[in-house]
């Protein structure tokens, strides 16, 4: 146990460095994009916020006059601002007060929620629907956790995020948060070997910005539909 901690540690430590993301990042970053860029024309949705935006892993796929990325880590936006243009920024992306009074067209969160326990996810989609413009649509990538054993399993639960999670708790958490267009789950591959479960969300923004005030009210409905004789 001693020897795996250490080895996590020393993986988080490298994986913290521009350099070594970037590295790891580089067979999978086109992959794992291909759905939202298969989906719309990402160069034409207006404001963009990418949210933990690494190293600007995808930034080369926007317009860099409407482009912002966010993330925690220095290293990280310093690197990303040395190689491309656009506005990068240094935040706590989990921050209720991050970009305070802005709205973006298209906000993407890519390979970040997994990083985080489920009342901090909650905390950051609230965040996210309210910087949504009223048109605008979020796109979510993020890992899933397998139910059954096999490969893709073992890889979720050896990621540095310590929460992937199964599909339908992935569903539940979005569509508390946002007016969901569709979710739909894909495979990160080697040599057209499944190696990751991924899904892709794309939601709007919720008029009600409460989530808990949603599921307050679905569950006064659900207890009237249990208390309605079913129609025959």
């Amino acid at each position: 146990m001693a020897r795996m901690t250490l080895a996590s540690s020393v993986r988080d430590r490298l994986m913290e460095t521009s350099l070594v993301y970037r590295l790891w990042q580089a067979p999978f970053a086109d992959q794992k994009l291909a759905p939202v860029l298969g989906d719309i024309d990402v160069r034409r949705v207006g404001r963009v916020l990418d949210l933990a935006c690494g190293p600007g892993t995808n930034a080369h796929h926007f317009d860099a006059r409407s482009y912002t990325g966010v993330d925690i880590n220095h290293a990280y936006i310093e690197r990303a601002r040395g190689r491309y243009e656009g506005r990068f920024i240094v935040a706590d992306a989990t921050a209720p007060s991050m970009l305070i009074g802005e709205r973006f067209d298209f906000i993407l969160v890519n390979s970040f929620l997994h990083h985080l326990g489920t009342d901090a996810v909650a905390k950051t989609l609230v965040r996210v629907n309210e910087l949504l413009g009223d048109d605008g649509q979020v796109h979510v990538l993020d890992l899933v956790l397998p139910p059954r054993p096999g490969l893709a399993r073992i890889l979720a639960r050896a990621d540095r995020g310590n929460y992937a999670r199964p599909i339908a708790d992935w569903r539940d958490l979005l569509e508390r948060s946002f007016e969901p267009v569709f979710l739909e789950p894909f495979a990160l591959t080697v040599a057209g070997i499944p190696l990751w479960n991924m899904f892709h969300f794309k939601g709007r923004k919720r008029a009600d910005d409460s989530p808990v005030t949603r599921a307050s009210s679905e569950a006064c409905f659900s207890s009237e539909l249990a208390s309605t004789p079913a129609s025959r």
